[in-house]
Order: structure tokens, then sequence, then C-alpha cells
């Protein structure tokens, strides 16, 4: 049985994800979830100002310059974390 994901990695793809502007339906495929978790993980990116929504046509979310931040303080943390597991 495959392990699961912790929340942080799943965050950490949707915030690679929407550094180009993704839709719903990109990220839902690209990370690997469904359409309702996918929404719960876009709200909270959303209020914690880690990804910017854009109306128009279509709803397309894009990662602010706080989310590419963080998403690199992740990516940093992760190796070193990585480094010490044996």
């Amino acid at each position: 049985m495959p392990d699961r994901r912790s929340r942080d990695v799943i965050l950490a793809q949707i915030l690679d994800t929407c550094r180009e502007a993704a839709s719903k339906t990109k990220i839902v495929y690209a990370c690997n979830l469904n359409f309702r978790n996918a929404g719960l993980y876009l709200a909270s990116l959303t209020k914690n100002n880690l990804i910017e929504k854009a109306e128009g046509r279509r709803t397309l979310y894009k990662t602010t310059e706080t989310g590419l931040e963080t998403l690199e303080n992740f990516r940093h943390l992760h190796d070193l974390v990585s480094e010490l597991i044996i």
C-alpha cells in the first residue's frame, strides 16, 4: 500500500502547479486530488495569501510572491530533512 502524502506536500504541489495560472481542473489532475479536496486546499491557500484567484471567463489560480517564497522554504527544509533520514 503506497504511503499517503502529507498536507504540506499537497500544498507544495498546488503552489508549484499554480506558478503559471492554473484552473481548478488542471490542479486536480496535476496534484491527483478530487474536486472537493482541491476546493478546500485552494480556499486555505487563498485565505493565507499564498495564491490569488483571478476571476474571468474561467477562474484561474496563481501563486503569489509569498507563496513562491513559502514553496522555496518548503523545498529547502524538505531537502534538509531528507538528508537526515537513514
